[in-house]
């Protein structure tokens, strides 16, 4: 067995407190290779088979087409399909070319059968890394606490709008101030929920009936005037008047229909025209709002994972906004978010329709969550 192989082996925490007799056995069954860039080792959902651990070159851990993480040498990924077989919650691409050590999972398990006195060594080293991790977490969760109130704190110098709204006879000003001061009565109760999650306190938001064609109204028109991705669009706003009252968390609503619309107008080309709309449900006591673009739609190997935390296709994004808005709707309202994309409707057409519906006061959903 070459030595400098036992090094790498080494290196890798993992194996670090195994003997020398012990990891030389295991290096028996290793393999290595040399893949392409762009070469695919693994992908997400797909069953884990293997370890690898990179000596030369560059990969990188991606959901949809997300970058997550970079591998740089010597390091690994993959470990957790040495313990058991679940599918990845990751892919795993060669970006320029690598040399790659690959250990199989059932190499390891028989050599585990063999050595089971290696799993001791294993254990610890998988809960010093937990430890670590938790500790990191746990530093970050304070930070971000604590930017949560300093930011409240901030928001008392909006305090001056109303003074505006009081002094100003200009119907054009009120409305813009109106929504500011929606706005910040929304940051501020979100900042609320923030800190009592933070705190474990339990978090009731506040619910009432509350007439959805008015609230997605005021919205869209104050985001069709002010936000940087829809001021060069086409928005038109159709609500229906005998659409039946929606008990709800009126702010975290208002948080979806935004998001829904910001995602169309970053779909959609300037002049592209972005029409929403609330209505009856069609198929229960309820409302369905729609949101229709003429944008470029979603390719289809896409199209299951949008809803995913932290997937996203453009640069710059975050990928959480259509994740709040199935939490919001579906988790805290008993609700649903469909979407269909030019390949999923008749007519072959452009663009996305996202249809949000939201149980009436006093259907069997709307009930069971407005006593949630």
């Amino acid at each position: 067995m070459d030595a400098s192989r036992l090094q790498q082996l080494r290196q890798i925490d993992l194996f670090a407190r195994f003997p020398d007799a012990q990891l030389r056995a295991l290096a028996t069954g290793v393999e290595e290779h040399r893949y392409p860039a762009g070469h695919i080792l693994c992908r997400e959902g797909e069953p884990g088979t293997a370890m690898y651990i990179l000596l030369e070159g560059r990969l990188r851990v991606f959901k949809g087409r997300r970058t997550i993480v970079t591998i740089t040498p010597v390091d690994y990924v993959g470990e957790m399909a040495l313990l058991e077989p679940q599918p990845r919650s990751a892919g795993v691409e060669v970006v320029e070319e690598s040399t790659v050590l690959v250990l199989p999972a059932e190499v390891f398990h028989r050599y585990l059968a063999e050595e089971p006195s290696c799993l001791v060594g294993l254990i610890r080293t998988l809960s010093a890394r937990i430890r670590r991790d938790t500790a990191v977490l746990a530093e970050e969760f304070e930070h971000t606490n604590i930017l949560v109130h300093d930011m409240k704190n901030i928001l008392a110098a909006f305090v001056f709008l109303d003074s505006l709204a009081r002094t100003t006879d200009d119907p054009a000003l009120r409305r813009k101030v109106a929504f500011m001061q929606g706005a910040r009565r929304d940051l501020a109760m979100m900042m609320e929920e923030a800190l009592a999650h933070a705190k474990r306190h339990e978090w009731r938001p506040c619910r009432q009936a509350t007439d959805i064609g008015m609230l997605v109204r005021e919205v869209c028109e104050g985001l069709a005037a002010s936000h940087s991705d829809l001021t060069d669009k086409q928005v038109f706003i159709a609500t229906a008047e005998d659409a039946p009252a929606v008990v709800c968390d009126s702010a975290a609503i208002r948080r979806v229909v935004a998001n829904l619309l910001i995602n169309a107008g970053q779909a959609s080309d300037a002049g592209g025209a972005i029409v929403v709309r609330t209505e009856p449900a069609a198929h229960a006591a309820g409302v369905t709002i729609t949101v229709e673009d003429e944008g470029h739609g979603i390719a289809p190997e896409v199209l299951p994972h949008i809803f995913d935390p932290q997937f996203t296709t453009r640069p710059g994004g975050n990928g959480f906004g259509l994740a709040s808005c199935r939490r919001i709707v579906e988790t805290a309202h008993g609700g649903a978010v469909t979407v269909t994309s030019p390949t999923h409707r008749p007519t072959q057409g452009r663009g996305s329709r996202f249809e949000v519906f939201l149980p009436a006061a006093g259907s069997p959903a709307g009930e069971k969550r407005s006593h949630a």
